[in-house]
């Protein structure tokens, strides 16, 4: 990531109460959700996001506020071209896509922004893509192929627990906080591994601990420890732990900092070492993200 996004705050775009309510959050990113709106609300939820992105313009490169992103309905649904055709004049900085299952997915939904971008005031290839890529089996099993060659537009990936729940016919167990069989283990090791692989960031699936701020803050510091690098809230309570956590640590900073100076005095270098440790050219252009985060 070259900004800073570590919190992402989900909003069903046809709950007009809640979208009043973020603009006064410290939300990292506005997740507008087309996607999980009720069949006969979609027309109504595309034109509340449409008025969401054009009443609350993303703030210039570099300045603080939220960044706006919009989550479609998945491909192969009657929605996502017309969620597509509603958001885009209003420039969203991204779009997340839902149960994508392979690179196809991911270039027909960039050729579709392609085309609009040239219809709207957004600047040709500015609109970023996330793939949620574990929300099925199948997609989960084409994690692997997003990762060995990704698109240009592509910047992140991620999955959701409730969609591969749903999907796959799993469930959790035991009470309280959720605990997951093995299968969801193995999906979201391969988001974190496929994002590192990439250079992608990953993004981690929201939690519905949303009331015991000691178990939200325990769950997402086992997020971060496990490489993730930024996390979906589902409530605004969530927000603030979030950033604190996924926040750079002044050890890490300046871990990157090192990284950077050795690639500086070895500008051919593949590998370098540092602190008695290699580091190659994925981890230089981490820490160069890192040092350029506010």
């Amino acid at each position: 990531m070259t900004a800073k996004m570590r919190s992402w705050l989900v909003v069903p775009a046809d709950e007009p109460a809640k979208l009043e309510k973020v603009a006064g959050l410290d939300a990292d990113v506005i997740l507008l959700d087309l996607s999980c709106v009720a069949e006969g609300a979609k027309a109504d939820a595309r034109r509340s996001a449409a008025e969401f992105l054009s009443t609350r313009p993303a703030p210039p490169p570099g300045l603080p506020g939220a960044r706006r992103w919009v989550r479609i309905n998945p491909l192969g649904s009657a929605h996502w071209r017309e969620d597509l055709v509603a958001v885009m004049p209003g420039v969203p900085d991204g779009i997340v896509l839902p149960r994508a299952t392979g690179a196809a997915d991911i270039t027909q939904l960039a050729a579709e922004i392609y085309e609009l971008e040239q219809k709207t005031p957004a600047e040709l290839n500015s609109v970023r893509i996330v793939p949620q890529v574990g929300d099925t089996p199948a997609g989960a099993l084409a994690i692997n192929e997003l990762a060995s060659d990704p698109h240009p537009r592509v910047s992140g990936l991620s999955w959701d627990a409730d969609a591969l729940m749903a999907s796959g016919g799993m469930r959790p167990f035991g009470k309280g906080v959720r605990r997951w069989p093995a299968p969801f283990a193995q999906v979201r090791n391969a988001v974190v591994l496929a994002a590192r692989a990439g250079g992608l960031f990953a993004l981690e699936t929201a939690s519905n601990v949303t009331s015991n701020a000691d178990i939200f803050r325990n769950i997402a510091t086992e997020a971060r420890a496990a490489g993730f690098d930024a996390m979906v809230a589902r409530h605004p309570a969530q927000v603030k732990p979030i950033g604190e956590i996924f926040a750079p640590t002044p050890e890490e900073r300046e871990r990157a900092a090192t990284i950077v100076a050795a690639f500086d005095l070895q500008p051919e270098a593949l590998v370098v070492s540092v602190d008695r440790h290699a580091a190659d050219r994925g981890e230089l252009a981490r820490a160069r993200a890192l040092l350029a985060e506010g």
